[in-house]
């Protein structure tokens, strides 16, 4: 790709400065040294002064010729490093968004593993109760009460899946608006979504929530926050603890607004932290289908660039049913101010 690299104002008016200084240094000097000769020394200008013009000529001239070459080599320099920044700009877009597509696909993956898994189990209900019913029917066994309680159940049942759907097409609809939303809300919304399958590996939820609203587009950090838990529940499918939990609690000072995930799963290792939001680092298995190392990437970016917020991780204690265990905590940080937030 080609990219035409043109100097700005200010760039063009350091080259002319470079240019010209070493010729105006010259003339200055030039101007005193004659002045010295005349006021002090006036029989030496007169029989040197035709010296004294060549010389001063001459190293004008040199002082010219070396100021071009030396302003055209930086200008030269400067255009090169402005078109190579320009070509990581350009090469950093295609990564990132490479990134983004990447990063859409497993969380439409994840989805439909956590949608598919709720509705298994509604559907399994239709299905139980609407046999039994039939085969009732075809029995002539005739009874209304319990009917009307199957078919309840039945109703409650299509809600539910109703509902689902207007969890998936909310949480991850493509409109980036700002809005103000429950931060209590939007963790029951992320809880909902990933609970029939979390709690079929026996992984609990508990929530410490301080109540408080957020501006921004909530659809986004749900999207980061399911992130977290997914990178949470791959954890604990490759440790060995019996007593799965994810905490996640909220609170606030006068300057931010603070999301906190934690689990149990055992940490990870103090030299990959660091690198833990780094794209395409992983510490998961890569021959469970785990660990592509862009979740957590992504949720980092729609943290800093979309709430202007930053994430702090590290390795923590946790204690859960009279047990102390190793755990990782996520902290996100919000700063009210940056989202419009009054404090």
């Amino acid at each position: 790709m080609n990219i035409e690299v043109k100097m700005d104002l200010k760039e063009r008016n350091i080259i002319l400065i470079i240019k010209y200084t070493p010729i105006f240094i010259n003339l200055i000097i030039m101007t005193i040294t004659l002045s010295y000769f005349y006021l002090y020394n006036v029989n030496i200008l007169e029989l040197y002064y035709k010296h004294i013009i060549y010389i001063s000529v001459i190293i004008l001239l040199i002082s010219f010729f070396f100021s071009f070459i030396v302003s055209n080599y930086i200008e030269k320099i400067l255009l090169d490093y402005k078109n190579k920044l320009l070509q990581n700009i350009e090469e950093n877009k295609k990564r990132d968004l490479y990134i983004f597509q990447e990063s859409k696909a497993l969380t439409i993956s994840e989805l439909m593993k956590n949608i598919s898994h709720q509705w298994r189990q509604h559907l399994s209900v239709i299905s139980t109760i609407s046999s039994g019913m039939k085969l009732k029917k075809e029995m002539n066994i005739n009874n209304v009460k319990e009917e009307i309680e199957f078919l309840e159940i039945i109703n409650i049942n299509t809600k539910q899946l109703s509902s689902i759907l207007d969890n998936l097409t909310n949480s991850y609809s493509t409109n980036k608006e700002k809005t103000i939303f429950s931060v209590n809300q939007m963790i029951d919304e992320c809880i909902e979504i990933v609970y029939e399958q979390f709690d079929s590996y026996n992984i609990k939820f508990e929530k410490n929530i301080k109540e408080f609203e957020l501006n921004g587009n909530k659809n986004q950090l749900i999207q980061a926050i399911l992130n977290f838990l997914n990178n949470s529940r791959d954890k604990f499918l490759e440790s060995n603890i019996d007593n799965k939990i994810i905490k996640i609690e909220t609170h606030e000072n006068p300057v931010y607004y603070y999301i906190c995930i934690t689990d149990n799963a055992g940490g990870i290792e103090e030299e990959k932290l660091s690198k833990i939001f780094d794209p395409f680092f992983t510490t998961k298995h890569q021959s469970n289908g785990n660990g592509t190392g862009i979740g957590l990437y992504m949720s980092n970016q729609i943290i800093s660039k979309i709430f202007n917020g930053s994430i702090l991780v590290r390795n923590t204690k946790i204690l859960y049913t009279d047990i102390l265990y190793n755990g990782i905590i996520f902290e996100i940080m919000i700063p009210k101010e940056k989202n419009n937030i009054k404090i």
